[in-house]
């Protein structure tokens, strides 16, 4: 969990990846894990590169009421050096080819608007913005834009 910390620690010091403002621990992920596995029964990935984690990603529910089970949030959280170089589109490759298997019919991505370059991977895989929701977040940036994108499953 030690790796999945850094990773997400990285993405907290950027400021307009996540709604967390200060660093995380190693138990900290270990919680978030076990909820989104155990207590929601949904899938957490790493990718890794030889013996290093580079990255992690899963589903988690969007809304925890038997309805919306066919409804997922997917998070994508990839190490500051393997950035920009296509491991975010292999991922999101990866997930969506899951996402039938796991019986979702809808898939949602929660980016804020500054996050330009996930905004840009996730419509040009077909999501769709079904939602703009201006200074949904403070941080010390800032207020943050929160923008939430969907893909239907077909």
């Amino acid at each position: 969990m030690a790796d999945i910390a850094r990773i997400y620690n990285q993405a907290i010091d950027l400021g307009y990846v996540t709604a967390d403002t200060e660093h995380v621990t190693a138990e900290s992920r270990r919680e978030v894990w076990e909820t989104i596995t155990a207590k929601q029964g949904r899938p957490f990935w790493v990718a890794r590169d030889y013996n290093s984690t580079v990255a992690f990603f899963y589903f988690r529910n969007f809304y925890d009421r038997p309805a919306y089970r066919i409804t997922a949030e997917i998070g994508i959280y990839i190490d500051a050096n393997y950035r920009g170089k296509g491991l975010g589109q292999f991922i999101l490759n990866y997930a969506m080819s899951q996402a039938p298997i796991l019986g979702l019919e809808n898939v949602l991505a929660l980016i804020f608007a500054s996050n330009k370059n996930s905004i840009g991977l996730f419509e040009k895989n077909g999501f769709e913005k079904r939602g703009d929701f201006p200074g949904l977040a403070k941080s010390d940036n800032g207020y943050n834009d929160l923008i939430i994108l969907l893909k239907k499953i077909q």
